[in-house]
């Protein structure tokens, strides 16, 4: 298992869930990384992509925004194969090993906005969110973000509160579980 799946792993499990991987019988295609257990029951699948510096300086495009659509693209891919008919819930874990980029970043491109430190929202980023993951990105009901520059904290983008699964998982994830 890869460094930044065993982080993800970890935290499900700190939280009292189980984590599986697929078995070889269930691997006919790409999958995604875990199945998560809440008890006995599966609760969702979860894919975990890292986000690394490409060493690359200069004045170009900042490649940050086409990584995150690209991570998000291929985890849809990953959810499908096994998932179509949103029997249960897709999480995407994206563990962040590049400096100066954040969960903001992945805000603009869900959103296709800017956002300002007045508060102010600017349509910038409209051909990454209205592109190629524009009906894909629906799909996923919670983006995970793990930062691992500085130091490691995760926070937590949900597509649906309004959901009772998602909002369960909510209070098991940000560890606010009534007993």
């Amino acid at each position: 298992m890869k460094p930044d799946e065993n982080t993800v792993k970890d935290f499900f499990e700190e939280k009292g869930l189980r984590v599986e991987r697929f078995d070889d019988t269930e691997m006919t295609q790409k999958t995604p990384d875990f199945k998560v257990y809440l008890d006995d029951r599966l609760v969702f699948y979860c894919e975990v992509k890292s986000i690394f510096e490409d060493g690359v300086e200069g004045a170009r495009e900042d490649p940050t925004y086409n990584k995150i659509q690209n991570k998000v693209h291929e985890a849809v891919k990953q959810f499908n194969s096994i998932n179509l008919d949103k029997e249960y819930l897709n999480v995407l874990a994206l563990v962040n090993h590049e400096f100066g980029t954040d969960e903001v970043d992945l805000i603009s491109i869900l959103t296709g906005n800017f956002y300002s430190e007045s508060g102010e929202k600017y349509p910038l980023f409209k051909k990454y969110s209205e592109g190629r993951i524009k009906d894909g990105k629906k799909i996923i009901d919670l983006y995970l973000w793990f930062e691992r520059v500085d130091k490691q904290y995760v926070r937590f983008l949900y597509k649906d509160l309004e959901n009772e699964t998602i909002k369960k998982l909510k209070e098991i994830l940000e560890g606010k579980a009534k007993n």
